[in-house]
């Protein structure tokens, strides 16, 4: 095979570095016991960073080595602009043969993502809660008044079935157990395709976004038992909310017991999908493919259950968002079993993969993007390495969905735009209503106690530090004014609006 080594790129959606045993050797069960055993062979980077807090802003980071207010993929209906290379259109032109399998509406041809992937397969992944969804917002269409009745108030969003009966619900409950939401299909396809373009003498490209981890949590029977043993809510754990707005705008009552059970839910997506890397792993080994492969496992941000008041990834850049874990297989298992400390970033992914490729016009490419275009550089390899930037940044641009004045109005704390700087011990959190926060990393209250007015010192070096992204997103604020205030229209279509409805990103 000439060119360079196959590239396996997978995310785990909404899987923060906190929840994987790989970092925290209390937790218990263990999540993350395959990356456990890959990082024998493999970097761990123990503080990687994720560019933005939900989906779509932090794809764009990683495919384009840029931060969202560059490449402005923010709002629903957005598309990747002609100007921005992709690694996948980059890998493309090299030789690569690119293929990727992801059902989330904002990694697909719906966001100009799918840009440089001769095959993006997103159809038949359709998760069983999606199907259910749609089923039952049927079924309450067809409860609804006479259309000459005054409208029904504006409904949250996300999958949610509450309004049924509990006998309704625990059958969905139920019949979750056996089948998941596509990472079963997707890494047995992925291994099929990998294979094929490996006999055909050429180097593949393949990215797979895997989506059990995202809410609503509904892992598979034996996963669901271990994490649930011993744990006990309010409530049997097919009534324990999942919906994230109503937990913020007080709608329902959440015990500690049931933050606990819900946690349970999600480490054991997070074990589900553990599983199925393992299985990419064993694959590839079997194969013989493994060593001639750079294999990387990222998420593309964290989640919160429960922590600062918060739920799910949209409203905030604490490290439960922003902290990722990043296990990286060079060829041949190269620098395996280290773990680095330095402090890295998703835009430091696309110049990663082209170092990789040898040869004259992949040394060209590189120069080009990284002069053109990337804020990022190769990853480090040896733990005595100096960090790729003083200091790792993030920022959410957009809290609310374009037709979210319902909660925008009731949640008016939360609308204002946000930057994120933090070096290994200091992070500052500033946001567009004038508030800063300085927070200590390394103390025992970490980001629950603002040390802003005992520190000004670093408190204006880290504001120094921030001043480029800061004035970035003043300017996007500024020029897109409009759309952040909830006033313009999103340009989706009935599908891709169901589909966002029932990841709970828009409302009905």
């Amino acid at each position: 095979m000439d060119g360079g080594p196959h590239i396996i790129w997978v995310v785990l959606d909404a899987t923060r570095a906190g929840s994987c045993s790989l970092y925290r050797d209390d937790i218990s069960p263990a999540t993350t016991p395959s990356l456990a055993r890959l990082a024998e062979e493999a970097v761990v980077y123990e503080r990687a960073s994720s560019c933005a807090c939900w989906t779509m802003p932090s794809h764009a980071s990683m495919f384009t080595g840029t931060y969202p207010s560059t490449h402005g993929l923010v709002f629903e209906g957005d598309r990747l602009g002609e100007r921005f290379v992709p690694v996948a259109d980059s890998l493309q032109r090299l030789g690569y043969r690119t293929v990727a399998y992801a059902d989330n509406p904002y990694v697909t041809r719906f966001s100009g993502l799918d840009r440089g992937f001769e095959h993006f397969v997103s159809g038949g992944l359709e998760p069983v809660p999606l199907r259910l969804f749609r089923w039952s917002r049927a079924r309450s269409r067809r409860s609804r008044p006479p259309s000459d009745s005054p409208p029904a108030p504006k409904e949250v969003a996300g999958v949610d079935l509450s309004r049924h009966s509990r006998a309704l619900q625990r059958l969905i409950w139920e019949a979750s157990k056996w089948v998941d939401k596509g990472a079963q299909s997707v890494i047995t396809q992925a291994l099929e395709r990998i294979r094929e373009i490996d006999r055909a003498g050429v180097p593949g490209f393949i990215f797979v976004h895997l989506g059990e981890t995202h809410a609503p949590y509904l892992p598979m029977g034996r996963f669901r038992a271990r994490f649930l043993a011993g744990v006990r809510g309010s409530r049997p754990a097919y009534l324990v909310n999942q919906n994230v707005y109503r937990f913020l705008l007080g709608e329902v009552e959440m015990t500690a017991a049931d933050l606990a059970v819900l946690k349970a839910l999600y480490h054991a997506s997070i074990a589900y999908l553990d599983w199925q890397v393992g299985r990419l792993v064993d694959g590839l080994r079997r194969r013989q493919l493994l060593d001639r492969t750079l294999l990387v496992v990222t998420a593309d941000h964290g989640e919160n259950v429960g922590e600062f008041g918060m739920m799910g990834h949209q409203f905030c850049l604490t490290n439960t968002l922003l902290h990722v874990p990043l296990v990286v297989r060079f060829p041949g298992g190269a620098h395996g079993g280290a773990r680095l400390p330095q402090l890295v970033q998703h835009v430091d992914l696309p110049a990663t993969l082209l170092e990789q490729v040898p040869g004259a016009a992949a040394a060209e490419e590189r120069a080009r993007l990284a002069a053109q275009q990337w804020a990022g550089r190769a990853l480090p390899v040896d733990p005595r390495e100096p960090d790729p930037r003083p200091a790792a940044r993030a920022e959410l641009l957009k809290p609310f969905g374009l037709d979210s004045a319902h909660l925008r109005s009731r949640l008016s704390a939360l609308d204002r735009q946000l930057v994120a700087v933090q070096d290994r011990r200091w992070k500052l959190v500033w946001e567009s209503t004038g508030r800063e926060q300085l927070f200590d990393l390394l103390s025992a209250e970490g980001e629950d106690r603002d040390l802003s007015a005992e520190y000004p010192g670093e408190l204006a070096r880290l504001r120094a530090a921030a001043l480029p992204h800061i004035e970035a997103v003043r300017a996007f604020a500024s020029a897109h004014a409009a759309r952040l205030a909830g006033r313009g229209e999103a340009d989706l279509d009935a599908e891709v609006r169901e589909r966002l409805q029932a990841l709970g990103y828009i409302d009905s």
